[in-house]
Order: C-alpha cells, then structure tokens, then sequence
C-alpha cells in the first residue's frame, strides 16, 4: 500500500530466501487486518468530515469474480480533508459501482466546503443545506487546453486569465488564512468575474458552432460559474481538486502493479489500510512504524481512547 508490490511477488521475494508464504495466505492476512482496523478507518472518516473542509475523487479499479476468472469493475474513492490547503489525513472507500446512492448517504450530513470535479452526484450533494461546493478550476483549465479548434486567441487569451488565478493563489498560499481572503477578494475576484462574462458575451456570438470543442468548454466553465467563486472566501478552500488526484495517484500507480482486487472484501480492506498507509506518508511518518506499533496494541487498547492510535494523533503521542 506504499511501495505497490503485488502480494505475488513478495511471496516469490520470500521463497528465495526459503520463507514459504502463499499469496492466499498473504491475501487472508490482508483481508483480515482490514477487518480488524475498520473502526479506525470510520473515526478517520469522522475526523476528515468534521474539518469541514474536504476533497474528493474516485478511480475505476477491477475486482475479480470469484469462481469465474474475471473481472467486473469497481471504484476506490478518495477523501482528504482537514483546516489546511493541503491537507494530510485521507481516507478511502472501496465502491462496487457509481451508483448515486453511495455517495449521497455518505455525504448527507455533510456540513462544508467540498471540493471535487463535475460528476452529477457531485453536484446534487452541492444543493444540500451547509454545503459549499468548490468545483476543480484544473478540469475547467484542460477543457480549453484541449479545445484547439476555433477562436484560438480567445482560447489563449482564457488560459492566461486561468493562469492568472493560479499565480494569485500560488501567492497567498503560505498566508494567514484572513490575509488568504483579503488578497482573493481584490485580486482574484475581479478576474474570476471578468472571465466569467468574457465567456458569457462569446457563447452569444452566432460563429461559435455547438459541436465546437471551445463551445463545449465555454458552456462548461458557465454551467459552473455559479460556484467557482466559492474559493474566494473560504480561507482553506482551494482553486483545485489537486489534493483529492494526489490521493488517489497511489491507487493509480498501484493498480498497475496488482492488476485487480480478489472480490469486495479485499477492496474494503485495502481501503482502511490504504487509509492507514497514505495518511502516514502525508503525515512524515515510518508506515512500518506505525503498523507495527499499533498491531502490537490495538487489540487491547480501551475502545473510548481509539482515537490516540489514528496516525496524526499517534505521531502527536
């Protein structure tokens, strides 16, 4: 879960030197060590969703039908959250599809700015009562990157005002969070505004053609304009999603490696202990540190006292 070595491999690594471990018997472990840390991964979760302040993203990954040699795909989801522009803690969900249904009950108390791409339950979760959606400026950015045909210094003149916008948080990035909003409200504002109606004055022109991939990324920087503003604001919200796809660049990398997870349980597993795992590293902390300690503990640790042995507070202790 951080270094994406398949368990095939490891076992191989240890029948050379005469340790004779099958991947079944590793992948047991696996599953059953997730089992048994799943109440840290729920307080993880409460923890990272009572910041008020989270990121979120989801990868397809493929999970194998048992008895039938194939595979059906499943996501893994990211969440990172916490009072920082980047912050550390991260937990992740295993999810047998897309559907809306998981993501709406795992949201639906959710009280905060939220950030994520344009995906529709995204956006339903946004309308609900305490919620500030902070859509990703980078997915708007690559939409007009990509859109080469057209009015091409109109394009070019958009992605310097984008770039504009990341310059300006590029510089108040390691501010006090007041100072943060200060310099937003006057400098980003006014350019966020003017590119807005910049977009708004060029869809009404009859030389746009609708299949135009500059009309398609037009209509999809509008479509959410209603909500790029929220940044602006919100001292610990942030331009981008950057935080949630960084999360998830291990699961991406990894998947590579393990090609697939053997059925839901080994993807709920890996996702407490991929939780677990990302959460140290983004913390500075020994991942082989930390598991080792709190497998030596946790089974007789006090249930009301969990909290001290989730890696932020077990590196604080």
């Amino acid at each position: 879960y951080c270094n994406h070595m398949p368990l095939y491999r490891q076992s191989e690594m240890m029948t050379r030197d005469k340790i004779y471990i099958s991947r079944q018997t590793l992948s047991g472990y696996m599953i059953k060590i997730g089992q048994i840390l799943a109440p840290l991964h729920s307080l993880l979760q409460q923890e990272i969703l009572a910041s008020g302040n989270i990121f979120i993203d989801e990868t397809p990954i493929d999970v194998l039908c048992p008895g039938k040699g194939k595979t059906n795909q499943g996501y893994m989801l990211a969440i990172a959250g916490g009072p920082s522009l980047n912050p550390a803690l991260r937990v992740y969900h295993f999810l047998p599809d897309r559907k809306h249904v998981h993501f709406e009950e795992m949201f639906k108390d959710y009280q905060g700015v939220f950030h994520s791409d344009d995906y529709g339950v995204y956006e339903k979760i946004a309308k609900q009562d305490g919620v500030i959606w902070s859509p990703c400026m980078a997915h708007v950015r690559r939409q007009f990157f990509e859109a080469e045909a057209g009015d091409k210094a109109f394009r070019e003149e958009v992605l310097k005002d984008i770039q504009h916008l990341f310059a300006i948080e590029e510089k108040v990035k390691d501010l006090l969070p007041e100072e943060r909003v200060q310099i937003r409200e006057k400098e980003a504002a006014p350019v966020l505004e003017a590119l807005i109606e910049k977009n708004k004055r060029k869809l009404m022109e009859a030389a746009l053609l609708p299949k135009f991939k500059l009309t398609q990324a037009i209509k999809y920087l509008l479509r959410l304009s209603p909500y790029l503003k929220n940044y602006i604001t919100n001292p610990y919200a942030r331009i981008d999603n950057n935080v949630a796809e960084r999360a998830l660049k291990h699961v991406v990398i990894g998947r590579k490696n393990w090609l697939f997870v053997g059925g839901e349980d080994g993807g709920e597993s890996s996702a407490v202990l991929y939780s677990l795992a990302q959460s140290c590293r983004a913390l500075n902390i020994n991942p082989l540190e930390y598991f080792e300690d709190i497998f030596l503990r946790f089974q007789s640790h006090p249930a009301n006292k969990l909290r001290e042995l989730l890696p932020h507070n077990w590196k604080r202790n």
